[in-house]
């Protein structure tokens, strides 16, 4: 789970032929399904959450019934990793499924996450983040409470950024060759082309030829919408190529997201 949380700025860049456009896809409107479709999946994991904790909130926390609910939670989520009682001090106490229960034990009691969530009474959802799992994650961090308000520790539900992503376009992108690109706000690329995952666009060497994108990105995570144009290696040709981008802002649990539709000539 989580060393540090970062003020996530993270940019969705979905590269379509210029002449799509033409055969009546309007950019702007294509920017407003996508931002629907992410902010629908992302109350989905609220209800589902929600709905999980209304099973443990009352009595005593018994291993047989959490990790029935732990089970079902992470079979309603096809995006999750794992899912996780936390109990009130900060402990992984049950992990299902079962190949992550070697992370039973763990403490986290001093990630912002569970430590705002068990403070506050009210669900988080993380920035990104290196997960003890081994990897970099979200975590959505559901408080446990009985009738009494007695506080019984927390629900997690940790996922690798790119399939949450993934999952919530995937729809609205079928049958269009769209990329897509999630981009945090110290250039380190989330979602992408595998090659690009794990990338810096401010310090890898792949981008550093690439002014107009370097300056692109700037935009974007400063400005809440625009448009503009860069130069990047083309999907189709290999060779650069000028690209067009639309963005809007998106607002998923908290953490601000920049949406971006990219024209190719």
């Amino acid at each position: 789970m989580k060393k540090a949380v970062l003020a996530v700025f993270l940019v969705f860049f979905a590269y379509l032929p210029a002449q799509s456009f033409s055969q009546g896809v309007d950019p702007l409107a294509k920017l407003e399904a996508l931002k629907s479709r992410l902010e629908a999946v992302a109350g989905m994991l609220g209800e589902e959450t929600r709905t999980a904790s209304d099973r443990l909130s009352e009595g005593d926390v018994r291993e047989d019934e959490v990790r029935s609910v732990l089970s079902d939670l992470c079979g309603a989520l096809a995006y999750s990793v794992d899912c996780t009682y936390v109990n009130e001090n900060g402990v992984m106490t049950y992990v299902e499924p079962e190949a992550y229960r070697i992370y039973e034990g763990k403490d986290i009691s001093s990630q912002p996450q569970f430590v705002k969530a068990n403070a506050s009474g009210r669900a988080v959802f993380s920035g990104v983040f290196r997960a003890v799992e081994g990897f970099d994650a979200l975590d959505y961090e559901y408080p446990l409470e009985d009738g009494s308000g007695r506080k019984k520790g927390t629900l997690s539900v940790l996922m690798k950024p790119a399939d949450f992503i993934k999952l919530a376009l995937g729809p609205e992108m079928d049958g269009l060759p769209y990329e897509a690109m999630v981009l945090q706000t110290d250039g380190l690329i989330l979602f992408s082309d595998e090659s690009e995952i794990g990338r810096n666009v401010f310090t890898d060497p792949m981008y550093r030829d690439f002014p107009s994108l370097l300056e692109l990105c700037r935009r974007v995570v400063k400005d809440a919408t625009g448009e503009g144009t860069y130069t990047f290696v083309g999907r189709r040709s290999q060779e650069p190529v000028e690209k067009k981008a639309y963005w809007t802002t998106v607002d998923v649990g908290g953490n601000v997201w920049r949406l971006l539709l990219i024209v190719e000539d």
